[in-house]
């Protein structure tokens, strides 16, 4: 796997966590390193996660790529909207995976209409700054459009397939009450009801 601009940072194991702005990311996260979830953690062959760093991917560039073995990255895949950036190629949150031996996805799937709640909550309410409403304008407009929100999460999946065709697992989750773990054809079907 070889990426332009990619760190020379050599990791054992990243797991990144995944999904547009307020899916859920920051909750599974905490709840995936609290040993919380043993399902997931067996699907991802790891048995605890005590000792793994935790990083989201808007602090690496501030703090840089921590020096760890194992790390969960927390992804904003409405990065390239949200920093004007062309793709997720060009990101380098997404760059200095390279230099990782096992690379594992979960994208958290947050069906349109509970995104838009959660995303009201977390994110319009907070907002202070006149760029940052502006931007959540978009975001939420977007969100109400389920066609829009699927065609997001399927951009996700053919860059994943191209960049990182090694991950393994790539696991589609949906995190309301219970965690539901999805193959790409068991979402494509459950999605079907949004098109």
């Amino acid at each position: 796997m070889s990426h332009p601009g990619a760190e020379s940072t050599r990791m054992e194991r990243v797991v990144v966590i995944t999904g547009p702005t307020s899916s859920g990311k920051t909750t599974l996260a905490e709840k995936l390193l609290g040993d919380s979830l043993p399902h997931l953690a067996e699907r991802l062959d790891v048995e605890r996660f005590e000792g793994w760093a935790y990083a989201s991917a808007s602090k690496l560039r501030k703090y840089g790529v921590p020096v760890t073995d194992r790390l969960v990255l927390h992804y904003d895949f409405m990065r390239p909207l949200k920093q004007k950036a062309e793709s997720y190629a060009l990101d380098p949150a997404l760059q200095f995976l390279a230099g990782a031996d096992h690379v594992s996805i979960i994208t958290i799937w947050t069906p349109p209409p509970r995104l838009t709640d959660q995303f009201w909550q977390n994110e319009l309410l907070s907002a202070k700054h006149e760029d940052r409403v502006r931007l959540n304008a978009r975001i939420l407009q977007l969100y109400q459009d389920p066609a829009e929100v699927l065609a997001l999460y399927r951009s996700w999946f053919t860059f994943t397939d191209a960049y990182f065709a090694n991950a393994r697992p790539h696991l589609v989750v949906e995190f309301d009450h219970r965690l539901r773990v999805l193959s790409r054809h068991e979402w494509e079907e459950v999605v079907r009801v949004y098109e």
